[in-house]
């Protein structure tokens, strides 16, 4: 059986407070500023709102040393056993608009030991490279492309950059080989 409890403690900055508690277990529920924590035989772990920590199994304290840069009241758990927090802190505002148009142009076919460019667009939300599935060998895509740099596209694969920078296309086989690119503003 869990036996945990909440504590709240003043801290002086500058000043360790050590603390009696057996446990195996701490987590802090409120604090303004980060403090670090020193339980026996372990270093210092710095926590803040919403950060704890287990010890090992088998692995247990009997007491702590609280210190803060500032000064501070911080709230804790200490016990044995776990802790779950739920609570969510901070918040997400996020707005995806899809894109409002598509461009697909012709086939590229790009001749051996060639690299072409994709000119970066502003508008671009997300380009996708297209190897054809008839080509008979790689090609490599990226914001540099080379014998050995960017991404590799098989025949019939492609792969989705979602920037607005300009892209390369190496085509460093034998033979020209052709691809599409997809390009959503």
């Amino acid at each position: 059986m869990a036996r945990i409890k909440n504590f709240t403690y003043a801290l002086v900055a500058n000043v360790p407070l050590r603390i009696e508690r057996n446990g195996s277990i701490v987590r802090c529920v409120q604090a303004s500023a980060v403090f670090s924590v020193n339980a026996e035989n372990m270093d210092s772990i710095d926590l803040q709102t919403g950060i704890g920590f287990k010890m090992d199994a088998g692995d247990s304290f009997k007491s702590l040393v609280l210190q803060s840069a500032v000064n501070q009241t911080v709230q804790i758990y200490i016990g044995d056993g776990d802790v779950q927090d739920s609570r969510f802190y901070g918040s997400i505002n996020a707005l995806i608009t899809p894109g409002s148009a598509v461009a697909i142009p012709a086939d590229v076919v790009i001749a051996t030991a060639t690299v072409n460019n994709i000119a970066a667009n502003l508008a671009r939300r997300a380009i996708t490279v297209q190897a054809l599935s008839t080509n008979t060998d790689v090609l490599r895509v990226g914001p540099v492309a080379g014998a050995a740099q960017g991404v590799e596209l098989q025949p019939g694969t492609s792969w989705r950059f979602e920037n607005t920078a300009a892209l390369q296309v190496a085509n460093n086989t034998g033979a020209n080989q052709t691809y599409i690119t997809i390009e959503e503003t």
